[in-house]
């Protein structure tokens, strides 16, 4: 199996390390491993964005919702103006769309691609 893939260092201070093979889902999926999905959840302790670069081929392509968990502020402003470079709107979890400037007020967003 030759992904491209890369190695992600977890450490529980001090209790040691842990490699952790990480795989773009893109190359998965156009190696023929995965099938492009139709629905995403995310919650990676802040390293969402990484996640959704990985996967920006088939964002671009494919309308996926997506459920992910935001940590702070930077981190959802990053994801929020990623997503809708994508053509996403990014909604709250009871479906109501999220302007920019309220995006402090949710950990958990939904996005889906405007068809």
């Amino acid at each position: 199996l030759i992904l491209n893939s890369s190695m992600s260092h977890l450490n529980e201070s001090g209790k040691g390390n842990f490699w952790i093979p990480v795989f773009k889902i893109d190359n998965l999926i156009s190696q023929g491993y995965l099938l492009p999905p139709d629905i995403v959840k995310i919650d990676a302790e802040g390293a969402e964005l990484e996640i959704l670069k990985g996967m920006r081929k088939c964002l671009e392509h494919k309308s996926v919702t997506l459920l992910v968990a935001l940590d702070n502020r930077q981190k959802r402003e990053e994801v929020f103006n990623f997503l809708s470079s994508l053509g996403y709107k990014v909604y709250d979890l009871e479906e109501q769309e999220i302007d920019p400037k309220e995006i402090d007020y949710t950990d958990e967003i939904i996005a889906k691609k405007q068809m």
